[in-house]
């Protein structure tokens, strides 16, 4: 009797000692179920690791450029159209200051502010006849010439898909184009059955602001190495004014240091415009492309850490 009565109560405690480990495997389940759900949710509401509060950075751009331009009187004289890199002996290469600043409002939202300007000289004697404005430029003419640009990019991007890994999303901003070009001669002619020199030169300068929309996007590799990229485009016509702009840009970061980062981007950058003055006109088609080697340094809080 004795020996039944531990034998019902050994089946009951294995009973119970089955139902509670079962209550407990199930309690253990959810609980890593909700933990899962919870760093997922916070993965999702996260930001990759190379999205800081404010970041400066400057270097240098090493640009490739092709420029043609054309200056014409509106009294009907066409001026020629100048390839500068082959009619005027520019430079294809050209070294350049790229400096950029960026805010991040929000986790999504990004103000940015790029500025890069190339100066350019050539000294060369003319292959062929140049008009330029009302002024006709001879076939081999010693001429000197200058090209100053100036550009600016602001803009406002929101990324539409970001998480702890990668993000991206699309832009719209304003590109601003300072131009001031000059080309000049001092000619030996004859006068008189005597020989003079005579100077004379012409400008063209112009402020253009280009508007474009893109996208833009980046990519966390690991732990220190990212990829990020943005393209934009635009075109207007107003009247008898045109313009366009395309802006290109994929580029590698590498963090040696907490909030020091090295980037090696490839940029490039196209420029259709025209535009009328009181008494000429002009036509601008240039672009450039080319390596890009800068350093940034990141600071402020991440409220979205």
């Amino acid at each position: 009797m004795t020996i039944r009565i531990f034998k019902k109560l050994f089946l009951l405690l294995l009973i119970a000692s089955q139902f509670y480990t079962a209550e407990a495997q199930v309690i253990i389940e959810n609980r890593e179920n909700e933990t899962a759900f919870t760093d997922t949710a916070k993965a999702k509401k996260s930001a990759p690791w190379f999205v800081k509060r404010f970041t400066v950075s400057a270097g240098l751009f090493a640009l490739f450029s092709n420029t043609n331009m054309s200056a014409s009187y509106l009294d009907g004289t066409s001026g020629t159209d100048i390839n500068f890199e082959k009619d005027l002996g520019f430079a294809t290469m050209t070294k350049s200051f790229y400096g950029e600043a960026q805010w991040r409002a929000s986790r999504r939202s990004r103000f940015t502010l790029a500025y890069h300007s190339f100066y350019r000289t050539a000294d060369k004697m003319l292959t062929k006849e140049v008009v330029f404005k009302n002024r006709t430029y001879p076939l081999e003419a010693p001429t000197h010439a200058y090209f100053n640009a100036d550009v600016f990019h602001l803009s406002y991007g929101y990324a539409i898909i970001s998480n702890s890994r990668y993000e991206m999303g699309l832009l719209a901003g304003v590109h601003i184009l300072k131009l001031r070009v000059g080309l000049a001669v001092d000619a030996t002619v004859k006068v008189n059955n005597a020989l003079a020199t005579a100077h004379f030169a012409d400008h063209f300068n112009f402020t253009t602001p280009l508007p474009d929309l893109g996208i833009w996007g980046g990519l966390s590799i690991s732990r220190n190495w990212a990829l990020n990229g943005a393209v934009s485009y635009f075109s207007l016509t107003v009247n008898n004014v045109y313009g366009s702009v395309f802006n290109g840009l994929l580029g590698l970061t590498y963090t040696p240091l907490q909030n020091l980062n090295v980037n090696v981007a490839y940029n490039g950058f196209v420029v259709k415009s025209n535009i009328e003055r009181d008494d000429w006109k002009g036509n601008y088609r240039g672009g450039y492309q080319g390596p890009m080697l800068t350093v940034s340094y990141s600071f402020g809080n991440n409220p979205w850490k």
